[in-house]
């Protein structure tokens, strides 16, 4: 993989940067205390069935020079910090702040969490937080939850889900 190729990270920033931390087809993992900053996509895309996740920390990346580079889908402004595939039946995660910090004004990430709607896939207590005055996180997880805001300081929370 080659990990400088993406369009706003050519600075010589290093391989500690890549598009994103793929949870892989694990099946049945467990993770205490998973912490990832930075990636360009998805910071964590989770494949396996029966994952579960006991407290996410989470800094989206804080360079899109603009939104156009920052884009996942049509209709769909960044890509979310934490990301359950499509195919997953049955996940469950507890604890998530997911954190911005855009430099740049008018970026937006649509969702923190993004997951399909199914009864055994559960998240619980999650958080966002705007830790600059520039762009938002419009969403918590799917389309649930707030936008997060500086000025008055909104720090969106979505207790269970779904």
């Amino acid at each position: 993989m080659d990990l400088e190729s993406g369009p706003w990270r050519r600075s010589g920033l290093g391989a500690e940067y890549q598009r994103e931390w793929v949870g892989g087809e694990w099946k049945r993992v467990t993770i205490y205390g998973l912490f990832v900053e930075h990636h360009q996509q998805f910071q964590v895309l989770w494949k396996g069935n029966g994952g579960r996740t006991y407290f996410y920390q989470s800094e989206i990346p804080y360079d899109p020079p603009n939104q156009g580079s920052y884009t996942s889908a049509p209709g769909v402004n960044g890509w979310a910090s934490y990301k359950v595939a499509d195919g997953v039946k049955s996940h469950e995660a507890w604890g998530l702040g997911v954190y911005s910090v855009f430099e740049h004004p008018d970026v937006v990430l649509t969702r923190a969490i993004e997951t399909p709607t199914r009864p055994e896939i559960r998240f619980h207590d999650m958080i966002t937080v705007a830790l600059g005055d520039h762009g938002e996180i419009s969403h918590v997880i799917d389309d649930k939850g707030e936008a997060t805001a500086m000025h008055p300081r909104v720090t969106p929370k979505v207790t269970n889900f779904p």
